[in-house]
């Protein structure tokens, strides 16, 4: 097994031995990233886990409440399963929560950064570090359709667009310049696909074509997007939702909101139809879904508060939709105790949000 050696150490030099829990049998090896990972040894005494911290990875009180605070030590169960893991280092919502008397107990899996310092700082990843310079072979065959205006690639999940606050190197703005294909720039990004949407995302290879496609997306006349979403519930055949949205604030982060138009609701509109229904868990259905208006996580507020068939693997929007059932009385199976037990037996206690972006049908400058 590697070894881990911590940096800025005071109590003298400890050894931990590293394990990688995501990896299974005929799947590729999954890059942990920034993180190691230690299996506490069996029969060892339980332990809280700030004392774990600051006997084996950080010397400093302070930064051991900095990694706790920020979810980059975290503890997963001996009977945790590969994907759980997977999920939790991709995405730090699906991280466990965790506080400083958490105890540590025997088989557990200890997650933490690799590069340690007395006090953790923000990292910041360089575009002009060597990594940058050529793009994973992963990226490279994720490339789907090429001309000399735009290139579209097949986004990952657990990577984001651009760089932010805890994101390190997963973020696909660093390996841009690798993308360019003998252009004199780095292509740009048309638009956005938050971090836990997969599929289809569109770069301009160059300012002519991104300056085009700002101006014909402002005119609702660059394109057409299909999004494939698995949501709880049965919906009608086909159908539109037309439904204003605004933003609020709701915890952490900005979600959409139905509000009316005269009260400063942005319209929105959606056009879905139904590709396949389960009746497993309540209702599962296969939706197709195409959104006109572009609006912040318009697809997930249709789904959530118009059609009230939330998606799988959507926290935020599952509650708010759940919130709104019991105040209005409409009630449906899908939000009954029963249902979300036999959903979590069939999909895992935290499944991924199930959105992904499936086709795009562009207007290019020659029509």
């Amino acid at each position: 097994c590697p070894e881990y050696v911590p940096k800025g150490g005071q109590r003298g030099v400890t050894h931990l031995a590293l394990e990688n829990p995501t990896l299974e049998a005929g799947r590729r090896a999954f890059d942990l990233g920034p993180f190691a990972c230690h299996r506490v040894p069996e029969g060892a005494e339980p332990m809280r886990l700030d004392r774990w911290l600051l006997k084996n990875v950080c010397s400093n009180w302070d930064a051991r409440q900095k990694l706790i605070a920020s979810k980059q030590v975290w503890v997963m169960s001996s009977n945790a399963t590969a994907e759980q893991h997977r999920s939790s280092v991709q995405i730090p919502r699906f991280r466990p929560e965790c506080q400083g008397k958490t105890q540590v107990k025997s088989q557990d899996f200890i997650y933490f950064p690799k590069t340690m310092s007395p006090v953790p700082k923000r990292r910041l990843p360089s575009l002009k570090s060597s990594s940058s310079a050529t793009a994973p072979d992963w990226l490279l065959r994720r490339v789907v359709y090429k001309d000399t205006d735009f290139l579209a690639i097949d986004k990952p999940m657990g990577w984001t667009v651009n760089p932010g606050k805890h994101v390190g190197d997963q973020h696909l703005q660093r390996l841009l310049p690798s993308l360019q294909f003998g252009m004199e720039e780095p292509p740009k990004f048309v638009h956005r696909l938050s971090t836990e949407i997969t599929g289809v995302l569109l770069l301009a290879r160059h300012k002519a074509a991104a300056a085009y496609a700002k101006d014909m997306i402002t005119q609702r006349a660059f394109w057409q997007r299909d999004f494939w979403a698995l949501v709880c519930g049965r919906t009608p055949k086909s159908g539109s939702v037309s439904m204003p949205l605004s933003q609020e604030r709701h915890g952490t982060r900005n979600v959409a909101k139905p509000l009316r138009e005269d009260d400063g609701g942005l319209p929105a509109f959606t056009e879905y139809s139904s590709v396949r229904f389960s009746a497993l868990c309540g209702g599962l259905t296969l939706l197709s879904m195409n959104p006109y208006s572009g609006r912040h996580d318009q697809t997930r507020a249709h789904c959530a508060f118009g059609l009230r068939a939330p998606i799988v693997g959507d926290p935020v929007y599952y509650e708010l939709s759940n919130r709104l059932s019991e105040e209005t009385d409409f009630k449906v199976r899908y939000h009954s105790a029963d249902a979300r037990q036999e959903r979590k037996e069939l999909l895992g206690p935290m499944p991924r949000l199930h959105l992904h972006s499936r086709q795009l049908m562009i207007k290019t400058f020659a029509g």
